[in-house]
C-alpha cells in the first residue's frame, strides 16, 4: 500500500480588523479537516511565523 503523505496548511493573518476574515478562516479550516489536512492559525503576521510561535 501507498503511504499518505502529511498535509499541512497554516492560516497566517496580519493582526489588524478585517471584516468577513472569520468566515474565511472558518471556511479554509473546515475544508482542511474534511481532507485530513493538519490546519495550524498563526496570528500576528509573517513576524510570528519567523519567531516560532505555537499553533493555535
Amino acid at each position: 500500500m501507498a503511504s499518505r503523505r502529511l498535509r499541512r496548511v497554516g492560516l497566517l493573518t496580519g493582526g489588524g480588523d478585517c471584516p468577513g476574515l472569520n468566515v474565511v478562516i472558518r471556511a479554509a479550516a473546515r475544508i482542511g479537516f474534511q481532507l485530513g489536512w493538519e490546519v495550524w492559525g498563526i496570528e500576528d503576521g509573517p513576524a510570528s511565523a519567523r519567531e516560532g510561535s505555537s499553533p493555535s
